[in-house]
């Protein structure tokens, strides 16, 4: 569902005097000097035409079979009476359900309520990070809502939001993050909820680790197994709208299975990723040593900004998949395979108009799989999603006698994850399988987007992008 439509120019009002959103020491969202934290509005009186000369009165009345202005709305146009003349209006939405009127969006996964007068301006003018596990801000409102058969998302209430081009905000935590915005939201420069090889994105599920071998989330990888004392098989990848790879074998051992892709599509509820499955390994390595296990991903985080006005991307929103971490040798003779990469986040994106200019990007690529080590030698640890808009590279093997390579990642137009290598020979371990793509989802006034806007993006074809109309009331 493609289109084109027009660009609206809009003119955002900054606010200042306001303190951080975050710790000073870790970045500013600070309003821009000089203004005055304050906003108007400018209201434009009707005029009445009256008796003057040259002045066009407007259309006739309609006739409503008494010579009476009858108001409607179809489609998008309202028609509404002044003085029992008609004013006709075009809706920025299509009409409302219910009454005559122009509708007014939903948000997804929350409550229309939470668009609040109270929210004031943000700015990202540096490096910043808002952490959704507290879900606080000095700068704005922000709260903790319970989403229905989903988990819990904060919920960032700002009037208008506009990250800098250069600027970063990177979001971290274990909750999802909603931004309601009752005005424009400009991303000139990244807004980032990536997961960082084992650690999740906000909302973004955990990669297996010992105790717990598989992954967490809605497709998550799973851990690898174990033959003997030195066969050891790869984790599984993380799957969300791609599914993962799966581990590679190690000798005997069998490689964890690849998370499946999920039916998350539109992001209702929103989500995270999900997280790669452990290489398994040896737990030795003497006195506070970790083993040689292959930790998985984290998950890609989930975001999600919802604006009554428009959404601008110059920049780039990245929620990439953790990369799996590679085998370890720390133990003489006995060496562990590769984690699982964890897929990509979700990214859903709903205005009555969302534009993309320049170079702005989205990001839901995969980590990919750890390599196992070998004959002495770790592996190498999956690559981060977030670095790369077609696929995160597999970690290298330790060496060919008993080593393997990770899978890559989902990404760009292939939405799974790569399987890891496998390697056969006794003694062996199994590379980790790469984490599947995200999903990103654009909802706009007519559910079209531009031809060709999605180039470039990761995912960016069918299956892992998908566009819709707004919900209205």
């Amino acid at each position: 569902m493609r289109g084109r439509f027009a660009r609206l120019l809009i003119v955002s009002v900054l606010v200042s005097g306001c303190s951080t959103i975050v710790d000073p020491d870790e970045g500013r969202l600070d309003p821009p000097a000089g203004s005055d934290g304050g906003g108007g509005v400018l209201d434009a009186g009707g005029v009445d035409a009256g008796d003057e000369p040259g002045v066009d009165a407007g259309p006739p009345p309609i006739d409503g079979g008494g010579g009476e202005c009858v108001p409607s709305c179809v489609g998008s146009t309202l028609t509404r009476c002044e003085g029992g003349r008609p004013v006709v209006e075009a809706c920025a939405l299509p009409c409302a359900t219910e009454g005559v009127r122009c509708g007014e969006m939903i948000p997804s996964n929350v409550g229309a309520e939470l668009w609040t007068t109270e929210a004031r301006d943000v700015v990202v003018a540096g490096t910043a990070r808002f952490d959704t596990s507290a879900c606080t801000s000095t700068m704005s409102l922000a709260r903790v809502v319970p989403q229905s058969a989903g988990p819990s998302v904060c919920v960032l209430q700002v009037r208008n939001l506009r990250v800098e081009s250069g600027a970063t905000l990177s979001v971290v935590g274990n909750l999802p993050l909603a931004i309601l915005a009752t005005g424009d939201v400009e991303i000139r420069g990244t807004l980032d909820a990536s997961a960082a090889l084992e650690r999740p994105g906000p909302g973004g599920g955990a990669g297996g680790r010992p105790g717990a071998i598989d992954g967490s989330g809605w497709g998550p990888g799973r851990g690898g197994t174990r033959m003997g004392s030195f066969d050891d098989g790869g984790g599984g990848g993380g799957g969300l709208c791609g599914s993962g790879g799966a581990g590679g074998a190690g000798g005997d051992a069998a490689g964890g299975a690849a998370g499946p892709a999920t039916d998350a599509q539109l992001l209702v509820p929103l989500r995270g990723g999900s997280g790669g499955g452990l290489g398994l390994g040896a737990t030795g390595g003497g006195p506070g040593a970790t083993g040689t296990f292959g930790l998985g991903g984290g998950g890609g985080g989930g975001v999600q900004i919802s604006a009554l006005g428009r959404i601008r991307v110059e920049g780039a929103i990245l929620v990439g998949g953790g990369g799996g971490r590679a085998g370890r040798s720390v133990e003489a003779g006995n060496w562990g395979a590769g984690g699982g990469g964890g897929s990509g986040g979700g990214i859903l994106l709903e205005a009555p108009e969302v534009a993309f200019e320049g170079s702005g990007t989205l990001g839901a690529t995969g980590g990919g799989g750890g390599g196992s080590a070998s004959a002495g030698t770790s592996g190498g640890d999956g690559e981060d999603g977030r670095v790369s808009l077609t696929s995160a590279s597999g970690g290298a093997s330790g060496g060919p006698e008993y080593g393997a390579s990770g899978g890559d990642s989902g990404g760009g137009e292939v939405l799974a994850g790569r399987a890891g290598e496998a390697n056969e020979a006794r003694s062996a371990n199994g590379g980790g399988g790469g984490g599947g793509a995200g999903c990103i989802v654009v909802r706009t006034a007519d559910g079209t987007l531009p031809p060709g806007v999605e180039d470039g993006w990761s995912p960016g074809g069918a299956g892992g992008v998908f566009v819709a109309p707004v919900l209205v009331r």
